[in-house]
C-alpha cells in the first residue's frame, strides 16, 4: 500500500469553485417576469397542483385580496436559459419548478437545518441562482434569507 501524499490538501481538490460557476445572478426585472402564468408554449412549474402559487392565491383568497382562478406559475428559467429558448427554440432537457417554488424549498431546507441546530457543508450548493442586492431596483439584503449573517 502507498503511504500517504503528505501534501495533500482536501480544500484544493473540492468542487466549489467549479459548482460556483454554475450559479448565475439575476435582475429583480427578470424574476418579475416569470412570476405569470404559462401562455403559448411556455411550460408550467413541474410542481404542478402543489405549487406555491396555488397556496398562496388560495390565502389571498381567504383574505378577500383575490378573487381569480388559481393558477400554476411558469417553469423558471434562468436568463441564460432563456436565451437560449430565444434563439433555439429549445426549452432545458428537464422541467423544472417556478421561483416560488425554488424559494420555498431553498428556504425549508434552510430553516430544517437549523432547526436541527446542523449546519451545510461548505461545498453545499442549495441553488443555482441568485440575487444582487442593494443595487437600485434590485432586493435590499436585509429582506434576504442568508445562509449565513451578513452574507
Amino acid at each position: 500500500m502507498a503511504d500517504p501524499d503528505p501534501t495533500f490538501d482536501i480544500s484544493s481538490n473540492n468542487n466549489i469553485a467549479r459548482m460556483r460557476q454554475k450559479v448565475e445572478a439575476g435582475s429583480r426585472v427578470h424574476e418579475e417576469s416569470m412570476l405569470f402564468e404559462c401562455v403559448g408554449d411556455q411550460r408550467s412549474c413541474i410542481m404542478g397542483s402543489d405549487c406555491e402559487s396555488i397556496s398562496v392565491l388560495g390565502e389571498l383568497r381567504n383574505q378577500g385580496l383575490y378573487n381569480g382562478e388559481n393558477f400554476v406559475l411558469r417553469e423558471y428559467l434562468k436568463k441564460s436559459d432563456l436565451e437560449r429558448y430565444k434563439t433555439t427554440g429549445s426549452f432545458p432537457a428537464t422541467q423544472g419548478p417556478c421561483l416560488m417554488c425554488i424559494r420555498a424549498e431553498i428556504a425549508k431546507a434552510l430553516f430544517h437545518v437549523r432547526a436541527l441546530e446542523r449546519a451545510f457543508c461548505p461545498d453545499t450548493l442549495l441553488q443555482d441562482i441568485c440575487n444582487v442586492v442593494n443595487v437600485s431596483t434590485e432586493y435590499c439584503l436585509r429582506d434576504c434569507i442568508m445562509s449565513k449573517p451578513n452574507r
